[in-house]
């Protein structure tokens, strides 16, 4: 198995699952217990007093630690020298460990290196004055553990594309910014009242999609929802390019010729479901909804390979506080026709006072995504595909806008089947 299938088979591993939890009694657990309270700590137990007294102090010990990570990573030379430090060690660690490694494989032609290793002789005394300081106290720590010990080698690995995040901040959801204005038109009387950490939870839930080799499993996003909210409001901001595939232009309607696409008219929405514990949850657009196909899919199979699979409400009135769920159980997710995606929930927690009180749901994470280049240049991501185009030598033929503006609109009536479609921007819900 490959470096690369490997590191995705890791990450395919989900689970276990628990058992099953439902958010509403979790909700009425969690609010009838007492947790730490303040006012007990002038107690006149010495016990209860010394270990308020350590409570406190541990919180001005990780507040102080916060405050140093926060100025370190905010300097620029700082944060500039930890990286540039980390990098290093990783490559010597994984050049020390190549000679165990390969004992019993063949000898490989060395080739020569396009980039030659920078010297680092004389950077100490070019370094900045802030650096020289963070360097010091580094090398003062006495903890025989803080280095990296060859052996790290075997748990390291090259960054992957799910570890990137596209975001800088979470992104409060479309729908609860146009909520909020709604809010605002109406009187102070009829707004509705603040969400309170007594009676409300967060469900962490992130994306997973399957890859297009493999059976792997990549996050493509991970989200934060009340679960007062829905599933439908959940499934309104997974960012997806199906959703962006442009609008079909046909010789007639219905089943016609496809001739063209319109880059600026996206497609009307084909339909959801979402199965979670036997139970689809579909859109509700239309009467048979991808819900009642899916069931009705499901008679069809023969009786040892069926699974017992309900209709339930529509997704857009179905609440997470009234569900019963599994925690690290994949749910499975279709809409757009044949795309799918998996829906794992990784942490259910009460609201905490310092959690932010709207703009829910909250986008924790997007991970890039994979833009092929332009096959002409190979310097700038592709726009458009180019389909049954006999100059290009390929079909589909994926190219930038400016080489397509160079090779010109096909002029022979040899060309007439040439189909140019646009690419996905990856605007929406992103």
């Amino acid at each position: 198995m490959s470096t690369a299938a490997a590191s995705y088979a890791s990450e395919a591993l989900v689970g276990p699952p628990s058992q099953l939890v439902s958010v509403h009694e979790f909700i009425h657990a969690c609010s009838r217990s007492t947790g730490y309270d303040r006012a007990t700590s002038t107690s006149d137990h010495p016990e209860e007093r010394a270990i308020a007294e350590e409570f406190l102090a541990w919180l001005h010990s990780v507040a102080d630690l916060q405050a140093s990570l926060n100025e370190t990573l905010s300097n620029p030379f700082k944060y500039a020298f930890l990286v540039r430090n980390h990098e290093n060690i990783i490559d010597q660690i994984r050049s020390a460990s190549k000679p165990h490694s390969s004992q019993t494989s063949k000898p490989v032609r060395s080739r020569k290196r396009k980039r030659t290793e920078r010297s680092t002789t004389g950077e100490d005394d070019r370094l900045h004055p802030d650096v020289l300081q963070l360097q010091n106290s580094l090398e003062s720590i006495a903890l025989s553990c803080w280095s990296y010990p060859t052996d790290a080698a075997l748990f390291t690995r090259p960054q992957k594309n799910s570890d990137l995040n596209t975001l800088t901040k979470p992104k409060s959801s479309r729908s609860s910014e146009q909520q909020q204005q709604q809010n605002e038109q109406h009187d102070a009387s009829s707004s509705p009242p603040p969400i309170t950490a007594k009676d409300e939870a967060i469900l962490i839930i992130s994306i997973y999609n399957r890859l297009s080799w493999g059976n792997h499993l990549s996050r493509s996003s991970q989200h934060a929802v009340l679960a007062s909210q829905t599933i439908g409001d959940l499934y309104d901001v997974i960012p997806c390019p199906s959703n962006e595939i442009p609008h079909e232009l046909r010789t007639e309607e219905g089943d016609g010729d496809i001739v063209g696409y319109n880059s600026d008219e996206l497609p009307p929405h084909r339909g959801a479901v979402v199965c979670i514990e036997g139970v689809a949850f579909g859109d509700g657009q239309v009467e048979n909804d991808y819900s009642v196909k899916l069931v009705q899919q499901m008679e069809l199979l023969p009786e040892k390979k069926r699974k017992c699979i309900t209709k339930g409400a529509c997704m857009h009135d179905q609440r997470f506080v009234d569900l019963t769920i599994r925690v690290n159980e994949p749910y499975w997710l279709l809409h757009q026709g044949t795309c799918e995606h998996f829906l794992i929930i990784d942490t259910i927690r009460m609201l905490h006072p310092n959690d932010p009180k709207e703009g829910y749901p909250l986008t924790l994470h997007i991970a890039p995504p994979i833009i092929d280049l332009c096959m002409a240049c190979s310097r700038v991501p592709a726009a458009l595909s180019i389909v049954d185009d006999i100059r290009l030598g390929q079909s589909p033929f994926k190219i930038c806008q400016p080489c397509w503006d160079l090779f010109g609109e096909p002029n022979d009536n040899t060309h007439t089947r040439v189909l140019v479609v646009p690419l996905p921007k990856y605007e929406h819900g992103w």
